[in-house]
């Protein structure tokens, strides 16, 4: 019997099955006494993705008998994108499906990290998969950081896959290592200015950020909430993340719910840009979101009139802040 939490903690987290606060593992086929490890942490993870492609070269019953061992533990198993890419790109994307169905997979992700398929291409595959019975998760970003992405193309991404009712969860590209992707820059710091724009054009419930690294881990709950659906987490790292939700360390110590506002993309993209690097002048929140000053004042009234922010003369100009 563990210590009672109830009552201690300020955050309050789903119960399985979640649609928020969904904690995605990378299964490297690594971990040793995993019944051991899955006694402690299944009711912390909802789904596990067997990475690498090593679901192609594992002998099938081993496959077979992990799959089962997660299902006997409530957790649904995925398949990394790369090997979904690798069947696609030999025209063989239909036998995988129907292996992968008669295996138990319950997750296919669907993504262009190493080939270039087309986004109709992948909304083509995202709706054959959903049809088949699979939840569909949806990558954006690539693995090379010489190819990577430009913040149109993954916005639009992004919109066009959340819009997509056969596509269960947006997953933002972290990689293994969560270094020079999408969000992340070389050192694994959030790109700020990226976070922001992503989240003013999706709801963080519709987003699962692959976060490797303990500090995006920490940093994504203080910005979105104990309650951001996170993946690529190491095994090892299940119940220390589950504590930063809690608000249980030091951290995320005694944190709350976090509430988004609610509002256009562009009130939620400039409310971000304020919270996080305000107060600022008009030219300031231009230069941060990219945005026309016309759709900035138009957000700025907004919020105001919503006692969400305002602002002070300073040298005779005007400069804004979260109230």
């Amino acid at each position: 019997m563990s210590l009672p939490i109830e009552g201690i903690s300020p955050v309050s987290r789903p119960v399985k099955p979640r649609s928020t606060g969904i904690t995605m593992v990378l299964d490297k086929i690594s971990t040793p006494n995993e019944c051991l490890i899955l006694e402690d942490i299944a009711d912390y993870v909802d789904y596990v993705k067997i990475g690498w492609g090593l679901s192609t070269i594992m002998k099938r019953e081993r496959l077979s008998q992990r799959i089962k061992l997660y299902h006997d533990y409530d957790i649904d198993v995925g398949i990394g994108g790369t090997v979904l890419e690798m069947f696609e790109l030999r025209g063989k994307l239909e036998k995988l499906l129907r292996e992968a169905w008669n295996l138990g997979i319950d997750v296919i992700e669907v993504s262009a990290g190493i080939v270039d398929i087309s986004l109709e291409r992948r909304l083509e595959i995202a709706e054959l998969s959903a049809k088949m019975g699979f939840k569909v998760t949806f990558e954006v970003g690539k693995k090379n950081p010489m190819k990577r992405l430009t913040q149109p193309v993954v916005l639009e991404e992004i919109s066009r896959a959340i819009s997509s009712e056969h596509v269960w969860k947006v997953v933002i590209e972290g990689r293994e290592f969560g270094v020079s992707s999408c969000i992340y820059d070389g050192e694994g710091d959030i790109k700020e200015d990226w976070l922001a724009a992503i989240t003013s054009v999706a709801p963080p419930e519709d987003l699962i950020f692959e976060a490797p690294l303990v500090k995006q881990q920490i940093e994504l709950i203080k910005r979105i909430g104990p309650n951001v659906n996170l993946g690529n987490v190491k095994m090892e790292d299940v119940l220390s993340l589950e504590s930063l939700r809690r608000g249980l360390r030091g951290d995320t110590f005694l944190m709350r719910n976090v509430h988004a506002i609610t509002g256009s993309p562009s009130e939620k993209f400039v409310y971000y840009v304020l919270k996080h690097f305000g107060p600022m002048t008009l030219s300031d929140i231009r230069e941060k979101t990219g945005l026309p000053p016309r759709t900035i004042y138009k957000a700025l009234k907004s919020l105001r009139e919503r006692g969400l922010v305002d602002k002070q003369e300073f040298n005779k100009r005007p400069i804004w802040f979260i109230t």
